[in-house]
């Protein structure tokens, strides 16, 4: 008897140690928030690193989404990329991109408004010039992680 208990004993320790060894005690889950930056951040380094494709990689891709920028309003991704890549033709017209988050509201549960200031630097043969505004936000947490669903650019 007190055999049986001591494999037992001996077999559940054994679990217990290789579950805490390959579960590390500091993972943490982020928050919306993080994630939300985190999302915000993807976006800065894709078009500092002159990628439109990266940059625009945080969109949702499906028809449904919308976006106001001073160049027009795009009803899907489809037109949201073209008019990007009209817009900007070139890595030296991008510039260099700084985001900086003002507010985060949770509109549902996987649902977030997020307002953002932007300042832009260019420094081409025109000389150095900068462009500054505001950007709105709404992301959902989808099967793919958070995208853009709608926005705004001012």
């Amino acid at each position: 008897m007190w055999n049986v208990l001591f494999r037992i004993t001996a077999l559940v320790g054994a679990l217990w140690a290789l579950g805490c060894a390959s579960t590390p005690l500091t993972a943490q889950v982020m928050t919306p928030q993080e994630e939300i930056r985190d999302l915000v951040k993807q976006m800065e380094e894709g078009w500092n690193s002159g990628s439109l494709d990266e940059f625009l990689s945080v969109f949702d891709k499906t028809e449904s989404i919308d976006f106001v920028t001073p160049h027009g309003y795009y009803r899907n991704y489809t037109e949201l990329y073209n008019g990007f890549r009209r817009t900007f033709r070139y890595k030296k017209q991008m510039g260099k991109l700084r985001f900086n988050i003002l507010r985060t509201i949770q509109l549902a549960p996987y649902t977030w408004f997020v307002s953002i200031n932007w300042r832009i630097e260019v420094r081409d043969a025109m000389g150095p010039r900068s462009n500054a505004g505001i950007l709105t936000l709404v992301v959902r947490r989808g099967k793919g992680g958070w995208r853009i669903i709608s926005g705004m650019r001012i």
